[in-house]
């Protein structure tokens, strides 16, 4: 049974919390649980919403399935532009945003910053995309743009993936001078995703949230002091706490999640803070009902 670790003051932040970043199955990598059992989980625990990630496919039928069954819950849905959906590509962003997608996020699996390191580990990732969303010179190539111009259109909300922090930084810029009105700099706790407090503080200035994810301190991709200062510098009125969990070898979602607050009030952060991590900024990162 989920839940039965997690302490009353940290049940008592869950009330009402987002987590925006949930792989579910079915997929074709192995999860921890169904779309239907993380929003049972989450709804079980107090929440307000999560989002249901999926590296090769949208999960917009699934989330507005969800939400006609459970109205005063909120399953959000995600689309990446990995291979399987065609990469940097404009129908299927035009087809999401038509179906009232709301979470967008550039490549992941396939991006060519997140195969280099996964390559540099000793695994066999040879055979994915290699995508960029910048070309030699840096600058932003026109499919990106033109997915920009999409997300702007339809009001969607842009993370940027496993992009490189160069990239990054260069898309966050792009996206905000083309009208994306919310945009997140996902995975800073991925190691291949890292960012320096300057490209950080720049993407922020932009208008951008930066995600920080207990699930990869948990998975020792990332230290915990480099989570909790990573916070503090950039401010948590400028972040979001996410678990990126799911996975088939983690604890469930909410254990995570309920493990990640309690982190953080044991190492100086207030209860004010924690709400503004998992409640107000993640709201700042949907469009309103």
């Amino acid at each position: 049974m989920t839940g039965t670790a997690i302490s009353v003051a940290a049940r008592e932040h869950l009330r009402g919390a987002y987590d925006l970043h949930i792989h579910t199955s079915p997929d074709v990598i192995a999860r921890k649980l169904t779309s239907n059992e993380a929003v049972a989980q989450a709804r079980a625990a107090g929440m307000a919403a999560i989002a249901l990630k999926s590296h090769v496919m949208s999960t917009a039928s699934a989330a507005a399935s969800l939400n006609e069954f459970y109205p005063v819950f909120r399953a959000v849905s995600c689309l990446v532009l990995n291979s399987q959906v065609g990469g940097l590509n404009p129908w299927a962003v035009e087809a999401f945003g038509k179906m009232g997608g709301e979470l967008l996020w550039f490549p992941t699996l396939d991006a060519e910053n997140y195969v280099t390191w996964k390559c540099s580990t000793g695994a066999n990732a040879s055979d994915r995309g290699m995508m960029r969303v910048t070309d030699e010179k840096g600058s932003l190539l026109l499919a990106a743009a033109a997915v920009l111009d999409l997300a702007a259109k339809y009001d969607l909300t842009v993370g940027t993936g496993h992009l490189s922090p160069e990239e990054s930084v260069v898309l966050v810029h792009e996206a905000a001078a083309r009208g994306v009105k919310r945009i997140w700099v996902t995975h800073v706790t991925l190691p291949c995703c890292a960012m320096s407090v300057a490209q950080m503080k720049e993407c922020v200035s932009c208008g951008a949230m930066i995600e920080f994810s207990y699930g990869h301190v948990l998975h020792k991709q990332f230290q915990l002091d480099g989570l909790l200062s990573g916070l503090r510098t950039i401010g948590v009125e400028n972040a979001v706490l996410t678990t990126d969990s799911g996975q088939a070898n983690a604890p469930y979602p909410v254990d995570v999640l309920g493990e990640a607050i309690e982190v953080l009030l044991n190492n100086g952060f207030s209860s004010a803070e924690v709400d503004v991590l998992l409640k107000a900024n993640p709201q700042k990162l949907l469009r309103r009902r």
